[in-house]
């Protein structure tokens, strides 16, 4: 529950980008959204779109409050919306970091892997999207091939790339393969989502935009997105930069009600800012947190479900500043009830880099930041007035039969934390230990081969070498 205090930041903040939208408008870099802006009613000039803020609430609560999306195996399906939090992928990066900070380009045995290591951890349910960025596939064919890496690994609810129409015509022609052609039950029973991203400050591209007409049109759900950088893309003050975000973020939502009013739709946030030292971007800042508290605190003004955030970090190589900045982060979306958090694992240095090492200690943050969120139960079992009359003064609980019933289900048992008698190398071991259990834990899809024969002729009527399926078939 909002108090006075916050729900009157949030009048102001509504009022601000009300009036942006009104004065300084939305630019849409392609010609058939602002068709489809301008056949709805709104205010064109060239291609800057003014909307009013009657028109843009009417458009906005069109979009439902939550949806479900589907997984292959349905112990997986999610519930996207109120105040679920579910961890995701990280989505982009292009390079490998190792444990002591040494780079490499990324590599689809890169991406498999990652799928792999969210696979196998249970807390989980989302997997795909981009990872990691192969460098060893062609550009133009990493959106079929992503995907198809995704689906023969993962039995969970799958992120996927944005592009082109041209681009995502033959990633949906793959999708049919599998849920087939009924687009009435893709919209009823939505298989996968994806981002579309404002480029800040105050416009969409061409590109976004046909992902975002691509998925409507397809009732599948959306993230709309905004990174607007403070004192970069965005204002420099947060109040500024925020109200600039909420402004992109509500026209591209209303974007997609035109198209097809009830599609799911996630108010999303990557906002953040930079270092005023440098210019480079911070997304470890206590100022990103801000902007992801006030994205959520927005989406859910508006009655809409929430995207951001994640185990942000600007650092180098999996270090202390990548633990404290991570922490940070995602622990103000988790408290905060965002609903998807994207980048919840493996990220480094400003979206730039992934690392194994990394990822496996964003695991262990979730399981941190989980522990503390969940309420500790209050009965007669737990106060245990019988043990603490029995133990006595100045006794000893370790020895009771109280302490094994009820150590495992009531302690947060660490899997990397280091406490104790132990040699200064031993995170580093842990983290391999736990990377190896994984590794060990996960188990493949079993798919239709009649489903991967026609994904596989997809792909190859569209230039995808034979070569880089084979290599997906055998990692």
């Amino acid at each position: 529950m909002l108090n006075a205090k916050e729900n009157g930041k949030l009048e102001q903040l509504h009022k601000a980008s009300m009036e942006i939208l009104g004065k300084s408008g939305i630019k849409f870099l392609l010609p058939r959204a602002v068709e489809i802006l301008k056949s709805n009613g709104i205010r064109i000039e060239s291609d800057v779109a003014y909307l009013t803020e009657e028109q843009l609430l009417y458009w906005v609560r069109k979009a439902p409050s939550e949806f479900k999306l589907y997984a292959e195996n349905s112990e997986y399906d999610i519930v996207i919306g109120g105040d679920n939090v579910e961890p995701a992928p990280t989505f982009g990066a292009y390079q490998i970091i190792d444990y002591a900070g040494n780079a490499r380009p990324a590599l689809m045995e890169d991406f498999i892997n990652f799928v792999k290591l969210y696979e196998a951890n249970p807390t989980f349910k989302v997997n795909g999207g981009c990872c990691v960025q192969p460098s060893d596939v062609p550009a133009e064919h990493g959106i079929m091939l992503m995907y198809y890496a995704a689906y023969t690994h993962s039995n969970k609810c799958l992120i996927t790339n944005s592009g082109s129409a041209e681009d995502l015509s033959p990633l949906f022609e793959m999708a049919k393969a599998a849920y087939g052609d009924d687009m009435e039950k893709w919209a009823a029973y939505p298989r996968i989502t994806t981002i579309v991203n404002a480029n800040s400050p105050l416009q969409f591209d061409p590109r976004m935009l046909e992902t975002l007409i691509t998925f409507c049109q397809a009732g599948q759900p959306i993230n709309v997105d905004s990174g607007a950088m403070a004192g970069s893309s965005g204002p420099v003050t947060y109040a500024g930069n925020i109200a600039l975000a909420n402004a992109e973020v509500l026209a591209g939502i209303a974007l997609t009600q035109m198209i097809r009013p009830g599609t799911p739709v996630m108010y999303g946030s990557t906002a953040s800012g930079i270092d005023m030292k440098n210019a480079a971007v911070a997304i470890g800042a206590p100022g990103a947190a801000i902007c992801f508290k006030y994205a959520t605190l927005l989406a859910k003004y508006y009655n809409l479900p929430c995207r951001g955030g994640g185990a942000l970090s600007d650092a180098k190589k999996p270090d202390l500043q990548a633990g404290f900045e991570s922490m940070m982060i995602y622990k103000t979306c988790a408290d905060n009830k965002m609903n998807f958090i994207i980048h919840a694992a493996g990220v480094l240095d400003g979206f730039a880099s992934a690392s194994y090492e990394k990822l496996i200690m964003d695991f262990e943050i979730i399981d941190f930041v989980n522990r503390v969120n969940r309420e500790f139960e209050i009965s007669d079992k737990t106060l245990a007035l019988d043990v603490i009359e029995e133990v006595g003064h100045g006794g000893n609980y370790l020895a009771n039969r109280h302490t094994p019933k009820h150590g495992r289900s009531e302690q947060f048992i660490a899997k990397l934390s280091v406490r104790g008698n132990a040699a200064p190398d031993q995170l580093e071991k842990n983290i391999q230990k736990r990377m190896a259990q994984l590794y060990a834990a996960y188990q493949k899809s079993v798919r239709d081969e009649a489903v991967l024969e026609k994904m596989r002729g997809i792909m190859l009527a569209n230039g995808v070498a034979e070569g880089h399926i084979a290599r997906i078939n055998s990692l």
